[in-house]
């Protein structure tokens, strides 16, 4: 069975397994400030000393072309990481020296091997108007597959949306 990028599985059958333990395969990258093989990785700094969750800039990552494997007993699922939902704590939350300054980094990290929960979540968001007038936009529904690195809580993971990923609507 592969994800919705690579055939017709339709990720909405996926809510009916709930919460699903998974590991994860792909290219390798090294994260710059854990040092951690990873298969998708990404960093976030502020522009103060100040925590990221408080404004940041993005700082770097593996990007969006190479695809992730996510192995579980319903099958291997590949996926963009732009179609990944990430609960995930930081691998790196410490200051470090960018561009010559201190900056506060969280750097976040999808580990090989590494057992993650997935769940899928329903992602609505909004295109422009058909017509100018009246000026209602339509609104679409995809499904996304969610991964957390820890158990839930009452059908929730633990950790928050990271960063980068926050202001979608679920």
């Amino acid at each position: 069975m592969v994800s919705k990028q690579e055939t017709d599985i339709d990720l909405s059958k996926l809510k009916q397994l709930g919460t699903f333990p998974v590991r994860l395969q792909g290219e390798l990258y090294t994260a710059p400030f854990s040092q951690k093989s990873c298969v998708w990785f990404e960093w976030i700094h502020s522009s103060e000393r100040l925590q990221p969750d408080r404004g940041y800039s993005f700082g770097y990552g593996t990007g969006y072309e190479s695809s992730i494997t996510v192995k579980s007993t319903v099958g291997d699922l590949v996926f963009y990481p732009y179609r990944i939902m990430l609960y995930l704590a930081p691998s790196f939350n410490d200051i470090a020296v960018v561009d010559g300054k201190e900056k506060y980094i969280w750097e976040f990290c999808l580990e090989p091997d590494q057992r993650y929960y997935a769940f899928t979540e329903k992602f609505t968001y909004h295109l422009p108007p058909f017509r100018f007038f009246p000026f209602i936009p339509r609104r679409k529904t995809t499904w996304l597959l969610a991964l957390s690195d820890k158990h839930f809580d009452n059908d929730r993971p633990l950790h928050p949306l990271i960063p980068t990923r926050q202001g979608r609507t679920g």
